[in-house]
């Protein structure tokens, strides 16, 4: 009898008993089978998700049966006809995200829908976190888990046709090749995600929902089961937060996994960055008998900011595993189309020999590991058909590379005995699996630690950064300030960055938007609406960096920066006088209790601690006007510290983002040595703002702050 590998309690949340199970290989094949589950549903659908876009077609050059296909028209019909009630919670995502996605999700996909469509966007953790976790549960009777959402950019078939027209987003744009996939399962393990998706309703939104009693069975037609009547773990990853601890099943899970390895460990992942599953697994390749590690990983990381952070680090911990391999057991490879177009690999599985077999939406990543909300499925071998449905997926996933057949994969492998002699038998045809080689670093790469920022290990609180910003310099504290305000700037440009680069700029050759540039230019009128648009947009809690940024693409970087200037003052002002009419219960009762300890640090009431609140990502900045302006801060000081503590920001995102924008468009040179001079020059203010702050001597103490 095998050892077992999951252990409740330890590496997963709970091992439940499931009637059923499939496994689901890339996008067209789950969104499938979405489809025909909510339509078989009686009561609930629970979603919650990294990412979702009503326009997404879930059918794409298949019969329906007269039910819409794009998401939001078919769960508006099902929720109306079918009279189900729809909970969908989406992570509330960090800015430099916000313009890869649906523009306002919670409108169309709240204000828009029927009543018993629920929208809301998740911020229930930590700062610099995020909702992680791809589930959809119906009825608490199916559930789907894994790493694909109901985005834009998702849907693709396991042929990966380089020419697929089918594979556009919603705006019409074709995207690459995408492999990813899903785990369903029925019963009590359908029943156990439900429950998990309730509590995450509720810590996000404080309401409590009750369980479905809906007795039905929305398990989708035509949907064969790989396995029936096993058990399926649930592992998570939850960050700390707000008194509650940190759970790392997922970390603890692929560890265990790791150790239990005998012949092969297979696994596919969008990144490989985490320190710990990188180092366990080096400590197996540098056995005299371990077994093989074979990665199937994407070419690239997603965009150039990616790529200079977590492809940096993926090179690094690629070089660490290459040193161990001693033995020639590791293989590291990337898939590639018919005419070797690079197949994007977003899938997180793990297959160990025939023990164990896991597909969930955690990254080989420290963020996964312990900074983000994950969930993972995974079941392990029970019996000789257990054992070879986990195997047989294997081999199942290794013939969609290689474009082979599945029993040939399988026939090779008996032969061998080994899965990178099976690979190498196979390589060289149209669809292929190609060895991912080494890169060599860069000077500055090979120097520079991005990973305390791209990929932490834990979360940092809020309250933590407030603590170092607020701290009194002792020693090289000066040095140690200017150097933090120096990182801050950089974040602000590198999401410049990522947006310039990350296709918002077609957005800006709109037909529509052409036409309204000159209009608002040239008429009087023009400065007077942006101005109003901050004002109003303000007190709708619309980000203010999205209002800086468009406006400073409409009128250029000088007139953007004036007008973005008075209008996010008159903004705060606006809101502040709101703060000011309301009662200071109902304010923070708004504001959440995520903003108990920013009273505190407002209390002082002084410039320069209004300042260095504007500088930390600490809440909303609608939310910051409110409160300052029920607790009574001075008018003119609130104002004063606000203009202050905007300047970095403010001039990082309206002159470097129109830099960057014309280096896109004209990489010379020139245009290379003014965006790097932008650059110098956000850095230099950032650090004259703080040596002014620190003359100023703000500290937790004076901030009103006690010890906890």
């Amino acid at each position: 009898m095998d050892p077992r590998i999951i252990n409740p309690g330890k590496n997963c949340w709970k091992a439940v008993p499931a009637s059923r199970v499939a496994f689901l290989v890339d996008s067209a094949s789950y969104y499938r089978a979405f489809y025909r589950a909510v339509q078989r549903a009686r009561k609930t659908v629970y979603i919650v998700g990294w990412d979702i876009d009503r326009r997404v077609q879930l059918l794409r050059g298949e019969e329906g049966d007269g039910t819409p296909v794009r998401l939001g028209k078919f769960l508006n019909r099902a929720a109306r006809k079918l009279k189900l009630d729809i909970y969908i919670l989406v992570w509330d995502p960090a800015l430099i995200y916000r313009f890869e996605r649906e523009a306002f999700p919670w409108l169309s996909l709240g204000w828009k829908s029927p009543r018993r469509v629920r929208f809301h966007l998740d911020s229930s953790h930590p700062l610099g976190s995020s909702l992680h976790q791809k589930i959809v549960v119906i009825d608490d009777e199916v559930a789907f888990s894994g790493g694909i959402d109901l985005g834009a950019r998702r849907w693709d078939t396991s042929e990966h046709r380089s020419g697929d027209n089918r594979r556009r987003d919603p705006g019409g744009k074709k995207f690459p090749p995408f492999h990813d996939l899903q785990m369903a399962v029925s019963g009590e393990a359908a029943a156990r995600l439900g429950e998990l998706a309730r509590r995450r309703w509720e810590r996000a939104t404080g309401e409590k929902l009750e369980p479905p009693s809906a007795g039905g069975d929305p398990w989708p037609e035509n949907l064969c089961p790989d396995l029936e009547d096993i058990p399926v773990a649930i592992a998570r990853t939850y960050p700390p937060y707000r008194g509650l601890p940190a759970i790392r099943e997922v970390e603890a899970l692929y560890l265990d996994a790791v150790a239990a390895a005998r012949r092969f460990i297979y696994i596919e992942n969008q990144y490989f960055t985490s320190r710990r599953i990188g180092e366990a697994l080096a400590r197996r390749l540098e056995e005299r008998d371990g077994p093989e590690v074979v990665l199937v990983l994407p070419r690239h990381c997603q965009g150039w900011l990616e790529e200079s952070t977590m492809g940096v680090l993926r090179e690094r911990r690629l070089g660490a595993l290459r040193s161990a391999d001693r033995y020639g057991r590791l293989g590291v490879y990337y898939p590639v189309t018919e005419n070797a177009t690079p197949v994007m690999v977003h899938s997180q599985a793990m297959i160990v020999d025939d023990l164990l077999l896991r597909i969930g939406s955690a990254n080989l990543s420290n963020r996964s590991l312990g900074t983000d909300v994950e969930c993972d499925l995974a079941l392990e071998r029970r019996d000789d058909e257990s054992a070879g449905a986990i195997s047989g997926f294997r081999d199942r996933l290794l013939a969609e590379h290689l474009g082979r057949e599945r029993g040939e994969i399988s026939r090779e492998l008996a032969r061998s005995g080994s899965l990178l002699e099976t690979i190498g038998k196979f390589q060289g045809g149209g669809r292929d699996l190609r060895q991912l080689e080494t890169e060599k670093l860069s000077p500055i790469d090979f120097h520079l630690d991005p990973q305390p920022m791209a990929d932490p290990e834990q979360p940092i609180s809020s309250e933590e950064y407030l603590e170092k910003f607020l701290s009194p310099p002792a020693g090289n504290g000066k040095k140690k300030g200017w150097i933090s305000l120096g990182i801050l700037g950089l974040l602000v440009i590198s999401a410049a960055l990522f947006w310039s680069m990350s296709g918002a700029e077609e957005w800006l050759h709109l037909e529509n938007f052409q036409k309204l540039i000159p209009a608002l230019r040239e008429n009087f009128w023009g400065p007077l609406l942006v101005i109003a648009v901050f004002v109003i947009g303000g007190l709708l809690m619309t980000p203010v960096t999205w209002m800086i940024v468009g406006t400073s693409l409409v009128f250029g970087p000088v007139w953007g920066f004036v007008y973005s200037l008075v209008g996010s003052l008159l903004s705060a002002a606006a809101a502040y006088l709101a703060g000011r009419l309301f009662w200071e219960k109902t304010v923070h009762h708004l504001a959440g209790s995520r903003l108990s300890r920013l009273r505190k640090w407002l209390a002082p009431k002084s410039v320069p601690a209004i300042a260095i609140i504007r500088n930390i990502p600490v809440a909303p900045y609608t939310l910051v006007n409110l409160l300052a302006g029920s607790m009574r801060i001075g008018f003119w000081g609130f104002i004063l510290g606000t203009a202050i503590g905007m300047l970095p920001g403010m001039i990082a995102l309206v002159f470097f983002s129109a830099r960057i924008l014309k280096l896109v468009r004209d990489p010379s040179a020139a245009n290379i040595l003014i965006a790097a001079g932008a650059l110098v020059l956000v850095v230099i203010l950032a650090a004259l703002l703080q040596r002014l702050l620190n003359r100023n001597g703000v500290s937790g103490r004076n901030s009103g702050g006690e010890d906890e």
